[in-house]
């Protein structure tokens, strides 16, 4: 019995790691060309959008930008507490609010009229909504992850992108520009927030 059980150890140990491997995604590296393609806005953000008075060229205005922005990074947390444990994140008590948030955000009649930048809010509406289908689970956490740290950001720190989220691609594609400046309203875009500071995947 003790032989038989030695025998076959190595192979249930190879067996378990195989078994934790497959939940891993394939994370793809961005490109230059992609990551430039993605960060051609905030290049603007500066000299472009606080000079360029034309209301056609972004898409949010820069409190719903951060609005939303703010919403995503708690997600994401939250989806870090769940996929990583509790020493990577922080758990949310109303996540589903949160989304609510954002939703009311895009159902804005400014938005909801934007038919520009429809491919944009199609994709991105629909990550959203896999990623409250998913919340909790790794491939929740990987959509809100690319959403806080490639699209609703100031800088780019990450270049992996760990999802297949629409959004990210409609952002390679066209390039557009997310923020800009509501003069009817008064809002002026506010300066350059300091970086986020992502926890690295374990």
């Amino acid at each position: 019995m003790k032989r038989l059980i030695s025998i076959l150890t190595p192979f249930l140990v190879i067996g378990l790691i195989l078994y934790i491997l497959i939940d891993f995604r394939r994370v793809e590296v961005l490109s230059a060309e992609e990551k430039q393609a993605i960060d051609r806005y905030r290049q603007e953000l500066v000299k472009g959008t606080l000079l360029n008075k034309s209301q056609n060229e972004g898409i949010f205005v820069r409190q719903d930008f951060d609005r939303i922005a703010t919403s995503l990074e708690l997600l994401h947390e939250h989806s870090h507490y769940y996929v990583f444990g509790p020493e990577w994140g922080t758990k949310l008590a109303n996540p589903a609010g949160e989304f609510n948030k954002i939703e009311a955000i895009l159902n804005k009649p400014v938005y909801k009229s934007n038919t520009k930048h429809q491919a944009f809010f199609q994709a991105l509406q629909g990550d959203l909504a896999e990623a409250r289908k998913q919340i909790g689970k790794r491939l929740g956490h990987d959509i809100l992850d690319d959403l806080s740290t490639l699209v609703f950001t100031d800088t780019i720190e990450e270049e992996r992108q760990w999802s297949n989220a629409k959004t990210i691609q409609v952002m390679k594609e066209l390039g557009v520009k997310l923020i800009k400046e509501d003069t009817d309203a008064g809002v002026k875009p506010a300066a350059q927030t300091p970086a986020k500071t992502q926890p690295s995947h374990p």
